[in-house]
């Protein structure tokens, strides 16, 4: 069986509504970050306190990969066929053509 490879994993995520970003906690430019998570227009918001620091982002984004691997691997049973995108803005699946 092929490795699929990671972008082909957050692109297969974000096709079927789901997508991580980092959210500030206050207003600011050097205001710390917690991770966001939106699956099909709900939203969940973690725990775990980044700092905007070289040490904060390298953690940040290693800690995106990882839960996109698992997000990926426990959610892909409900993904659409390819044909299928998910719209965040109208919070649907439209056809891609």
């Amino acid at each position: 069986m092929a490795r699929i490879e990671d972008w082909q994993m957050k692109q297969r995520c974000w096709n079927n509504g789901i997508i991580l970003y980092p959210k500030p906690i206050q207003k600011g430019m050097k205001s710390d970050v917690v991770i966001e998570l939106e699956i099909r227009g709900q939203i969940k918001t973690g725990k775990e306190v980044y700092k905007q620091d070289k040490k904060g982002q390298e953690a940040i984004s290693n800690k995106m990969k990882e839960l996109y691997l698992e997000l990926y691997f426990s959610q892909k049973h409900k993904f659409k066929p390819k044909e299928f995108i998910w719209d965040f803005q109208k919070k649907c699946y439209i056809s891609k053509e």
